[in-house]
């Protein structure tokens, strides 16, 4: 299908509260937070119940029964995500719960599922992220070759899933990887909701190939995943990317303002960074005159919640 015409307004917002509200109110959610780094509240009953039921029994320790190539070690060897992921992780991680899980698709080395682990540690929580990706790489890593494909075997091929496992198997009892591509995977999760008793995931995070109209697929499934007030939320909504915000500005508009929470609703006590509501401007709306539920946080990850009260939108 042609890509439809969809301008984005962006306004920066305060989210209902002055500059010095805000301060007080981060300060005083954060003081009531343990401030410890200390080891994370590991679930385990939690963690293999989800491995049961998404990796199948027998198999709740897929760490432990990784053999890594003699040849590689633990090098983060692609860095950037950590350091503005860590916020919005900490955010993400305190709505699941400790007794809840996230979806992350597209894990690659695991900067990001590095950001969801020391999120929990922060919190000492027993919360567990689903890690889905194929760890092939796509047309751009093959493209640019060891600058994102990395340290290829003998045979040519990649080895992201070696890397991803070595460089996160401190978090073993946090992290469960599952292999396969995101389209797949998307079905067979909510197969597993549906038929298995599989809970739905508290926030749903894409940071998948970034191509169309792939991307706006992908969104409109994982957002069924979600329960009412689940995130999804997402990188890289900036001009660079021009696929992914034509992506999520579809998805927004195929989804219909009602599908959504407004970011004043629970954005105003997130920590201090710069954001922006973006407004898809599709010939019906008018800059400025309604708030949108498109929450962008500088540089350029993108924010929505599900409504508390929404029906199944593939219907």
């Amino acid at each position: 299908a042609p890509w439809c015409t969809l301008l984005l307004w962006q306004q920066s917002i305060d989210v209902a509260l002055s500059r010095g509200q805000k301060k007080r109110a981060f300060s005083s959610r954060h003081q009531q937070q343990p401030t410890s780094w200390g080891a994370p509240a590991a679930n385990d009953a939690w963690y293999d119940r989800l491995a049961d039921t998404i990796l199948g029994s027998g198999h709740r320790s897929p760490y432990a029964a990784f053999q890594p190539p003699v040849d590689m070690r633990a090098d983060m060897w692609y860095r950037g995500s950590l350091t503005y992921h860590r916020d919005l992780a900490l955010e993400m991680v305190r709505h699941a719960g400790t007794d809840g899980y996230i979806i992350e698709f597209g894990s690659f080395i695991g900067n990001s599922a590095l950001a969801w682990h020391r999120a929990i540690r922060r919190l000492q929580y027993g919360t567990v992220v689903v890690c889905v990706d194929t760890w092939l790489g796509e047309a751009n890593f093959w493209r640019m070759k060891g600058k994102l494909l990395g340290p290829q075997g003998l045979d040519g091929q990649p080895r992201l899933y070696e890397a991803f496992m070595l460089n996160t198997r401190n978090a073993s009892r946090h992290i469960l990887p599952l292999r396969m591509a995101a389209d797949s995977a998307l079905r067979y999760l909510a197969e597993l909701i549906a038929k298995k008793g599989l809970p739905r995931p508290a926030v749903v995070y894409v940071d998948t190939a970034h191509t169309y109209p792939e991307t706006v697929l992908e969104l409109r499934a994982a957002f069924e995943l979600l329960p009412p007030g689940g995130f999804l939320v997402g990188d890289d909504f900036r001009d660079q990317w021009a696929e992914v915000q034509q992506a999520v500005s579809e998805f927004v508009t195929w989804a219909g303002p009602s599908a959504f929470d407004l970011p004043g609703i629970y954005a105003h006590t997130w920590p201090p960074r710069p954001m922006r509501m973006v407004q898809v401007l599709d010939g019906s709306t008018k800059p400025g005159v309604e708030e949108s539920p498109l929450l962008v946080r500088l540089p350029g990850q993108w924010v929505l919640r599900k409504a508390s009260r929404v029906g199944n939108l593939s219907q």
